[in-house]
């Protein structure tokens, strides 16, 4: 009986559900294509709530797309030569600015930054920074020493929020928050690992989304009905007959395809899926509608 009593206790303790850890095996190894928007209008003005199972709404926000960001590996990369320590980078690839790399020291200790703003205000790392630790799991805290430009410094960084992210680019569930103690926030997708959130202290936040999500589509309100989102075994999908949809990994890859033959819902078998995060986009003669969903 006392452990019966023990085993409910801790099913019934929030902190004991199933969250999401981050991991050095969600990282894709090929890399993730992205686009980069700033706010252009609704960004919140309060900080995002902390804890396990939240939902943090921002589907009053629209966005404006300044270019992408290819989360990749360094090699092949114009200055890679300079950083022999890193081994992934972010390249952004900005509209009015031109191209600027992030490059990355990452292991299966971590996410370490090398040198940031290459080539143009470049800010190197002669003891490179941690920014996350695998694995991290909500509540984990760690501490790391680093010297840059500016000279030693000292950054602790704190996992504070698991739950699901609303907006006009989709519904985005299984997004940690971590947070420094100089003042930057950080939302990361877990499945594949990117920052879907980057709001440093000193900078303008930026927000990425699926490359193949076209946020156009998106702020006139053309975004596919698909629901429940997360899915099992079905996801039933609103469309209209003539049009054919399909259904794809997030590097683009095509899993699944057919055609609308019926108006309003169509039930969609989606249980022989990869669980993770997936596109389902719909082509009719209005264009490419799009949503992204989590199979489970």
């Amino acid at each position: 009986m006392r452990n019966l009593l023990l085993a409910l206790c801790l099913l019934c303790n929030p902190l004991m559900y199933a969250q999401t850890t981050l991991l050095y095996s969600d990282l894709v190894p090929s890399g993730v294509q992205l686009n980069m928007y700033v706010f252009s209008s609704g960004q919140p003005t309060a900080p995002p709530s902390d804890g396990t199972g939240q939902t943090w709404d921002l589907s009053n926000a629209t966005f404006q797309q300044i270019g992408t960001m290819h989360f990749r590996p360094a090699a092949g990369t114009p200055f890679a030569n300079l950083y022999a320590n890193a081994n992934h980078v972010f390249e952004q690839n900005v509209t009015v600015v031109g191209t600027q790399y992030m490059y990355l020291a990452i292991g299966p200790a971590g996410i370490e930054v090398v040198a940031t703003d290459v080539p143009v205000n470049t800010n190197t790392y002669t003891n490179a920074k941690r920014v996350l630790a695998f694995p991290m799991a909500y509540g984990n805290t760690f501490s790391d020493d680093y010297v840059d430009n500016d000279g030693p410094a000292n950054v602790s960084w704190s996992y504070t929020g698991e739950g699901t992210l609303l907006s006009s680019l989709g519904t985005m569930p299984g997004i940690a928050k971590v947070v420094s103690t100089e003042g930057d926030l950080v939302f990361w997708n877990k499945t594949p690992l990117y920052p879907v959130v980057l709001a440093a202290s000193s900078s303008t936040p930026l927000v990425f989304a699926d490359a193949a999500t076209s946020i156009q589509d998106i702020n006139q309100g053309r975004a596919v009905l698909a629901y429940p989102n997360p899915c099992t075994n079905a996801l039933h999908v609103e469309g209209r007959p003539g049009a054919t949809w399909r259904i794809t990994d997030i590097q683009g890859r095509s899993l699944q395809s057919g055609n609308f033959t019926t108006l309003g819902t169509t039930v969609i078998d989606v249980s022989q899926l990869a669980s993770g995060v997936h596109l389902f986009l719909s082509d009719a003669d209005q264009g490419t509608r799009s949503v992204r969903f989590h199979k489970l």
